[in-house]
């Protein structure tokens, strides 16, 4: 029943929108934040992920189990956990989001020193490292936001220096 519901959605937006039901009337329309790409068909339509929202929607309506919880411990400078974070985790997290939860701790491999009555951190890429480690948890704690920001910041050339225009 489910497969034919689909059938008929594809094929009825197929004809409504001029042969394509993949692609929107303009694909850069999108003013969606890719978690809320499949919420509506209007928003599907708009950033033109239609059959994937219809996709995948089918399959996790099938999906009873609980979700998958994935926790990354990263370094904000670290070449190897941007590309890890923004090739790899953050599209999988975007697909699989009512099945996945996950983690950041952008914290990685640096280390706590005490001195006196406080702590000073030195991190593996330097203080800039530190800075963007401290910059990401405070994103964490204050917007639901978190990881489009994160991801956008991490996916940039300059991970530091990009974080108030993703934060915009």
């Amino acid at each position: 029943m489910k497969a034919l519901l689909l059938l008929v959605l594809t094929v009825g937006l197929n004809i409504q929108y001029g042969g394509s039901a993949l692609l929107p009337p303009s694909s850069s329309s999108c003013s969606h934040r890719p978690s809320k790409w499949c919420s509506s068909l209007d928003s599907a339509l708009q950033c033109g992920v239609l059959k994937q929202c219809l996709e995948s929607n089918f399959t996790r309506s099938r999906h009873t189990g609980d979700q998958v919880e994935v926790g990354l411990y990263y370094e904000s400078l670290c070449p190897g956990c941007r590309m890890f974070l923004t090739e790899m985790l953050f599209p999988t997290w975007v697909l699989l989001d009512d099945i996945m939860s996950v983690t950041l701790v952008p914290y990685g491999n640096a280390q706590e020193k005490p001195v006196g009555q406080k702590y000073t951190y030195e991190c593996q890429h330097g203080p800039p490292e530190c800075q963007g480690n401290m910059i990401e948890t405070c994103l964490l704690t204050l917007t639901a936001d978190a990881g489009v920001i994160i991801f956008c910041m991490e996916s940039s050339i300059d991970v530091l220096g990009s974080a108030e225009s993703c934060v915009k």
